[in-house]
């Protein structure tokens, strides 16, 4: 036989690609569980965001925030209470706020002030790595930031 009429692979390469494979793949899949859990992040982040302005819309009308508590579901949810807007909320998502007082004081007069705000919690369960939850603080926080 000449070498032109031997076709096919030998054990040993066919071993190396495997091998190969398998090294891409260790080093390919948990970066591409921490890139799923970076976008679901940023995806309850953008919900908390959205419920911050649904209650600073609430509160311009009617002087107080509004305490909400949406139960998780398996299908998208919209809240809507037909005065401050609505929220989309996304499947095995739960959104819960409560109200809180903030203390504020003036730096010039050192005098210290009460004033309404609001505690949003909000947690996806399904989130890749585990459950996810992203809070606001109304009284400290300048933006949503997981827990």
């Amino acid at each position: 036989m000449s070498l032109k009429d031997k076709k096919g692979f030998t054990v040993t390469e066919l071993m190396i690609v495997v091998a190969i494979i398998g090294i891409l793949a260790a080093l390919a899949i948990p970066q591409f569980q921490k890139y799923r859990r970076r976008a679901v992040i940023g995806d309850v982040i953008a919900l908390a965001s959205q419920i911050v302005a649904y209650e600073d819309t609430y509160y311009s009308l009617n002087s107080s925030y509004k305490a909400l508590n949406i139960a998780s579901s398996s299908s998208q949810q919209v809240y809507s209470d037909n005065v401050g807007g609505k929220i989309v909320i996304p499947s095995h998502t739960s959104v819960t706020t409560t109200l809180t007082t903030c203390s504020l004081t003036d730096i010039s007069s050192g005098a210290t002030s009460n004033q309404p705000g609001f505690n949003a919690t909000i947690v996806k369960n399904n989130a890749p790595g585990g459950a996810l939850t992203v809070v606001y603080n109304s009284c400290k926080d300048s933006r949503p930031h997981p827990l």
